[in-house]
Protein backbone atom coordinates (compact mmCIF):
# COMPACT_ATOMS: atom_id res chain seq x y z
CA UNK A 1 0.00 0.00 0.00
CA UNK A 2 2.78 2.45 0.93
CA UNK A 3 4.63 2.09 -2.42
CA UNK A 4 1.29 2.58 -4.22
CA UNK A 5 0.63 5.81 -2.31
CA UNK A 6 4.17 6.98 -3.04
CA UNK A 7 3.66 6.30 -6.75
CA UNK A 8 0.42 8.30 -6.78
CA UNK A 9 2.18 11.19 -5.05
CA UNK A 10 4.95 11.20 -7.66
CA UNK A 11 2.40 11.09 -10.48
CA UNK A 12 0.56 14.06 -8.99
CA UNK A 13 3.78 16.02 -8.62
CA UNK A 14 4.79 15.28 -12.22
CA UNK A 15 1.31 16.21 -13.44
CA UNK A 16 1.40 19.47 -11.50
CA UNK A 17 4.84 20.26 -12.91
CA UNK A 18 3.60 19.61 -16.46
CA UNK A 19 0.56 21.84 -15.79
CA UNK A 20 2.87 24.56 -14.51
CA UNK A 21 5.01 24.35 -17.65
CA UNK A 22 1.99 24.44 -19.97
CA UNK A 23 0.45 27.41 -18.14
CA UNK A 24 3.82 29.19 -18.20
CA UNK A 25 4.08 28.79 -21.98
CA UNK A 26 0.51 30.02 -22.47
CA UNK A 27 1.16 33.01 -20.18
CA UNK A 28 4.24 33.97 -22.22
CA UNK A 29 2.28 33.63 -25.48
CA UNK A 30 -0.57 35.78 -24.16
CA UNK A 31 1.89 38.40 -22.85
CA UNK A 32 3.53 38.58 -26.29
CA UNK A 33 0.11 38.98 -27.95
CA UNK A 34 -0.74 41.73 -25.49
CA UNK A 35 2.47 43.63 -26.29
CA UNK A 36 1.81 43.26 -30.02
CA UNK A 37 -1.71 44.58 -29.58
CA UNK A 38 -0.43 47.59 -27.61
CA UNK A 39 2.08 48.39 -30.35
CA UNK A 40 -0.67 48.12 -32.96
CA UNK A 41 -3.01 50.42 -31.02
CA UNK A 42 -0.26 53.00 -30.52
CA UNK A 43 0.50 53.22 -34.25
CA UNK A 44 -2.93 52.70 -35.84
CA UNK A 45 -4.99 55.70 -37.00
CA UNK A 46 -8.36 56.39 -35.41
CA UNK A 47 -11.13 54.90 -37.54
CA UNK A 48 -14.65 53.52 -37.42
CA UNK A 49 -16.98 54.79 -34.70
CA UNK A 50 -14.06 56.53 -32.98
CA UNK A 51 -13.95 59.02 -35.86
CA UNK A 52 -17.54 60.01 -35.10
CA UNK A 53 -16.77 60.39 -31.40
CA UNK A 54 -13.76 62.57 -32.24
CA UNK A 55 -15.90 64.72 -34.54
CA UNK A 56 -18.39 65.39 -31.75
CA UNK A 57 -15.51 66.13 -29.36
CA UNK A 58 -14.02 68.70 -31.77
CA UNK A 59 -17.42 70.33 -32.14
CA UNK A 60 -17.70 70.53 -28.35
CA UNK A 61 -14.44 72.46 -28.20
CA UNK A 62 -15.99 74.92 -30.64
CA UNK A 63 -19.09 75.48 -28.53
CA UNK A 64 -21.34 72.65 -29.67
CA UNK A 65 -23.48 71.24 -26.85
CA UNK A 66 -24.45 67.60 -27.39
CA UNK A 67 -27.77 66.43 -25.93
CA UNK A 68 -28.92 70.07 -26.01
CA UNK A 69 -28.46 70.98 -29.67
CA UNK A 70 -28.57 67.43 -31.01
CA UNK A 71 -29.80 64.13 -29.62
CA UNK A 72 -27.06 61.53 -29.17
CA UNK A 73 -27.39 57.90 -28.13
CA UNK A 74 -24.00 57.59 -26.41
CA UNK A 75 -23.33 58.79 -22.84
CA UNK A 76 -20.96 61.76 -22.54
CA UNK A 77 -17.94 59.90 -21.18
CA UNK A 78 -16.23 59.08 -24.47
CA UNK A 79 -16.94 62.57 -25.88
CA UNK A 80 -15.53 64.30 -22.81
CA UNK A 81 -12.44 62.10 -22.82
CA UNK A 82 -11.72 62.80 -26.48
CA UNK A 83 -12.44 66.51 -26.05
CA UNK A 84 -9.91 66.63 -23.20
CA UNK A 85 -7.37 64.77 -25.34
CA UNK A 86 -7.91 67.09 -28.31
CA UNK A 87 -7.67 70.17 -26.09
CA UNK A 88 -4.45 69.11 -24.36
CA UNK A 89 -2.59 67.34 -27.17
CA UNK A 90 -4.34 68.45 -30.36
CA UNK A 91 -5.07 64.83 -31.24
CA UNK A 92 -6.48 61.60 -29.82
CA UNK A 93 -3.06 60.77 -28.35
CA UNK A 94 -4.02 61.22 -24.69
CA UNK A 95 -7.17 59.11 -25.08
CA UNK A 96 -5.20 56.42 -26.93
CA UNK A 97 -2.58 56.27 -24.19
CA UNK A 98 -5.36 56.13 -21.62
CA UNK A 99 -6.88 53.19 -23.48
CA UNK A 100 -3.49 51.45 -23.55
CA UNK A 101 -3.07 52.08 -19.83
CA UNK A 102 -6.37 50.28 -19.14
CA UNK A 103 -5.13 47.33 -21.21
CA UNK A 104 -2.01 47.08 -19.05
CA UNK A 105 -3.44 47.91 -15.62
CA UNK A 106 -6.41 45.53 -15.80
CA UNK A 107 -4.35 42.28 -16.04
CA UNK A 108 -1.96 43.65 -13.42
CA UNK A 109 -4.84 44.36 -11.01
CA UNK A 110 -6.27 40.88 -11.49
CA UNK A 111 -2.84 39.25 -11.09
CA UNK A 112 -2.10 41.32 -7.97
CA UNK A 113 -5.37 40.28 -6.38
CA UNK A 114 -4.67 36.62 -7.18
CA UNK A 115 -1.19 37.01 -5.69
CA UNK A 116 -2.63 38.60 -2.53
CA UNK A 117 -4.95 35.61 -2.10
CA UNK A 118 -2.01 33.21 -2.44
CA UNK A 119 0.64 35.37 -0.76
CA UNK A 120 1.24 32.97 2.14
CA UNK A 121 2.23 30.18 -0.27
CA UNK A 122 2.94 32.04 -3.49
CA UNK A 123 6.06 29.94 -4.12
CA UNK A 124 4.08 26.68 -4.41
CA UNK A 125 3.34 25.35 -7.89
CA UNK A 126 -0.42 25.46 -7.34
CA UNK A 127 -0.27 29.11 -6.33
CA UNK A 128 1.90 30.03 -9.31
CA UNK A 129 -0.45 28.18 -11.66
CA UNK A 130 -3.41 30.10 -10.19
CA UNK A 131 -1.62 33.46 -10.48
CA UNK A 132 -0.59 32.82 -14.08
CA UNK A 133 -4.06 31.53 -14.97
CA UNK A 134 -5.53 34.76 -13.63
CA UNK A 135 -3.15 36.77 -15.79
CA UNK A 136 -4.03 34.66 -18.83
CA UNK A 137 -7.79 35.05 -18.33
CA UNK A 138 -7.60 38.82 -17.76
CA UNK A 139 -5.24 39.37 -20.70
CA UNK A 140 -7.48 37.31 -23.00
CA UNK A 141 -10.43 39.48 -21.94
CA UNK A 142 -8.41 42.58 -22.91
CA UNK A 143 -7.46 41.05 -26.27
CA UNK A 144 -11.06 40.01 -26.95
CA UNK A 145 -12.40 43.45 -26.07
CA UNK A 146 -9.90 45.15 -28.38
CA UNK A 147 -10.61 42.73 -31.23
CA UNK A 148 -14.39 43.07 -30.98
CA UNK A 149 -14.64 46.77 -30.22
CA UNK A 150 -11.45 48.39 -31.45
CA UNK A 151 -9.60 51.30 -29.91
CA UNK A 152 -11.30 54.31 -28.32
CA UNK A 153 -14.61 52.56 -27.82
CA UNK A 154 -16.76 53.23 -24.72
CA UNK A 155 -16.83 49.51 -23.91
CA UNK A 156 -13.05 49.37 -23.69
CA UNK A 157 -13.05 51.98 -20.93
CA UNK A 158 -16.32 50.93 -19.30
CA UNK A 159 -15.37 47.34 -18.54
CA UNK A 160 -12.08 48.55 -17.05
CA UNK A 161 -13.85 50.88 -14.61
CA UNK A 162 -16.30 48.11 -13.71
CA UNK A 163 -13.40 45.79 -12.94
CA UNK A 164 -11.79 48.50 -10.79
CA UNK A 165 -15.07 48.70 -8.87
CA UNK A 166 -15.02 44.91 -8.43
CA UNK A 167 -11.39 45.01 -7.30
CA UNK A 168 -12.10 47.71 -4.70
CA UNK A 169 -15.14 45.83 -3.45
CA UNK A 170 -13.19 42.59 -3.09
CA UNK A 171 -10.04 44.14 -1.67
CA UNK A 172 -11.50 46.71 0.74
CA UNK A 173 -15.19 45.89 1.21
CA UNK A 174 -15.74 49.68 0.76
CA UNK A 175 -15.36 50.23 4.50
CA UNK A 176 -13.47 53.50 4.30
CA UNK A 177 -14.23 56.90 2.80
CA UNK A 178 -11.32 56.59 0.40
CA UNK A 179 -12.50 53.23 -0.95
CA UNK A 180 -16.06 54.53 -1.33
CA UNK A 181 -14.72 57.56 -3.21
CA UNK A 182 -12.72 55.26 -5.50
CA UNK A 183 -15.76 53.05 -6.09
CA UNK A 184 -17.87 56.12 -6.88
CA UNK A 185 -15.30 57.27 -9.43
CA UNK A 186 -15.21 53.79 -10.97
CA UNK A 187 -19.02 53.68 -11.24
CA UNK A 188 -19.06 57.17 -12.77
CA UNK A 189 -16.42 56.13 -15.29
CA UNK A 190 -18.13 52.91 -16.36
CA UNK A 191 -21.73 54.16 -16.50
CA UNK A 192 -20.58 57.44 -18.04
CA UNK A 193 -19.13 55.43 -20.90
CA UNK A 194 -22.19 53.25 -21.50
CA UNK A 195 -25.45 52.93 -19.55
CA UNK A 196 -25.66 49.09 -19.52
CA UNK A 197 -22.66 49.03 -17.21
CA UNK A 198 -25.12 50.08 -14.51
CA UNK A 199 -26.55 46.56 -14.57
CA UNK A 200 -23.09 44.98 -14.79
CA UNK A 201 -22.02 46.93 -11.71
CA UNK A 202 -25.22 45.88 -9.91
CA UNK A 203 -24.46 42.26 -10.73
CA UNK A 204 -20.91 42.70 -9.40
CA UNK A 205 -22.28 44.17 -6.16
CA UNK A 206 -24.80 41.35 -5.75
CA UNK A 207 -22.12 38.71 -6.30
CA UNK A 208 -19.43 40.23 -4.10
CA UNK A 209 -21.42 41.78 -1.25
CA UNK A 210 -21.53 39.36 1.71
CA UNK A 211 -24.98 40.42 2.91
CA UNK A 212 -28.00 42.22 1.48
CA UNK A 213 -27.74 44.64 4.39
CA UNK A 214 -24.36 45.79 3.06
CA UNK A 215 -25.72 46.77 -0.37
CA UNK A 216 -26.50 50.38 0.62
CA UNK A 217 -22.80 50.83 1.48
CA UNK A 218 -21.30 48.76 -1.35
CA UNK A 219 -23.53 49.91 -4.20
CA UNK A 220 -26.26 52.46 -3.47
CA UNK A 221 -24.02 55.00 -1.72
CA UNK A 222 -21.24 55.06 -4.35
CA UNK A 223 -23.87 55.03 -7.11
CA UNK A 224 -25.60 58.05 -5.57
CA UNK A 225 -22.28 59.89 -5.27
CA UNK A 226 -21.38 59.01 -8.86
CA UNK A 227 -24.75 60.17 -10.16
CA UNK A 228 -24.59 63.43 -8.22
CA UNK A 229 -21.08 64.21 -9.46
CA UNK A 230 -22.07 63.32 -13.01
CA UNK A 231 -25.10 65.62 -12.97
CA UNK A 232 -23.01 68.43 -11.44
CA UNK A 233 -20.27 68.13 -14.07
CA UNK A 234 -22.77 68.02 -16.95
CA UNK A 235 -24.57 71.06 -15.53
CA UNK A 236 -21.32 73.01 -15.25
CA UNK A 237 -20.46 72.12 -18.86
CA UNK A 238 -23.94 73.13 -20.02
CA UNK A 239 -24.84 69.67 -21.31
CA UNK A 240 -28.12 69.38 -19.40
Amino acid sequence: MAPHIGTLGRVRRVGLLLLFLVVSVVAIKVAVDLVRMLLLVSTSPVNGDANGYATVARAMLNGFRPYVEMELTKPPGIFLLLALSLDLTGSELLATWGQMATYVVFPLLCTFFSFSVCRERWWSLWAMVLIMATFIASAILVLYTEERGGALQPEGFGYFFSMVYAFLLLHTGLRSRLSIAGASAALLGSIGMKEPFLFINLAIALLLTPSWRDLPRTFLLPLTIAGSVGVLVLSILGLL
